[in-house]
């Protein structure tokens, strides 16, 4: 191993400084500021909120919540229980609500989330979690009896758009296009055929797994594609068992392989409406007409 320098190690001792020296005085803002509200008697929320020194920014440590709760608000023993919420005078059940491995003791990552829900946390309804409303967690609708399904499924030739407009977007009434995709080419992609017909293509990239309230999400993205960019060849070739997946608008090369029924499109393919024009506006030709002169 070559051995560090005079110099290199100069500059690792004032890195480790400078990041000691702002630890140091960070807490001391927080401390401050966790002072003074309780001698403005603030407790519970509104201490806390005294304590968020980085309110309106960006910049704040993961870790953050964790440490304001044991260390400012708290008996600083190096870790988060019910002792530390009592002192900073929350309610109880939220301290049971928000320790999700029931473990009675706050993680990082618990009171990470905890942090940023704290806002309407305030005044939320613990009842429901005992007797949550009908549907919860369960399938989409579950909430009220199922509608019937008469006049609500549709086999190819569907109605007329502004028919089908009319009566499911105003009238708020789901639909069951039945049959819909098939004839798309789109349809017969394959992994093969994507990798020989639009390899070429750029896409933009983000974690399946967005993890909120941790850190962590794109650590395996960054290190795989920096600028969150593949073209799709690159993709396909390595996104198995990776944390993502494209999240592009669809291109128009490979959107025209995707024949959506008119019913669901506002519009030809042949006519738009000018962007550039004032009512009562003016028509003219598509910007991305359909390649065989299709509607």
């Amino acid at each position: 191993k070559t051995a560090m320098s005079l110099d290199e190690f100069r500059l690792v001792c004032l890195q480790w400084w400078l990041l000691l020296w702002g630890c140091y005085a960070q807490h001391g803002r927080i401390s401050q500021s966790v002072a003074t509200a309780r001698k403005k008697g603030l407790v519970g929320y509104d201490l806390v909120n005294a304590a968020d020194i980085w309110w309106g920014t960006s910049n704040n440590p993961y870790n953050a919540p964790w440490q304001v709760l044991d260390q400012a608000l708290g008996n600083g023993d190096g870790k988060v229980t019910m002792v530390d919420w009592k002192q900073a005078v929350l309610p109880e059940a939220h301290f049971t609500y928000f320790d999700k491995d029931r473990d009675k003791e706050m993680s990082v990552h618990e009171c990470a989330s905890w942090w940023m829900q704290r806002k309407p946390a305030r005044t939320m309804n613990l009842s429901e979690v005992d007797d949550p409303p009908v549907g919860h967690l369960k399938r989409l609708g579950s909430h009220k009896p199922p509608l019937p399904s008469e006049d609500l499924v549709y086999q190819k030739p569907y109605p007329h758009p502004r028919e089908f407009w009319n009566k499911h977007m105003d009238g708020y009434l789901p639909a069951n296009l039945k049959g819909a995709q098939v004839g798309w080419p789109a349809m017969n992609w394959t992994r093969e055929v994507l990798t020989q017909k639009f390899g070429w293509v750029d896409a933009k990239l983000e974690p399946k797994r967005e993890s909120r309230g941790n850190d962590t999400a794109y650590e395996e993205l960054d290190r795989i594609a920096p600028q969150h960019r593949l073209n799709v060849s690159e993709y396909l070739h390595i996104e198995e068992g990776k944390n993502m997946y494209v999240v592009s608008i669809i291109p128009q090369v490979m959107a025209w392989e995707v024949a959506h029924p008119s019913v669901l499109l506002c519009g030809s393919r042949k006519k738009m409406v000018n962007k550039r024009s004032k009512p009562p506006y003016t028509i003219g030709d598509h910007e991305y007409p359909h390649e065989s002169g299709l509607e």
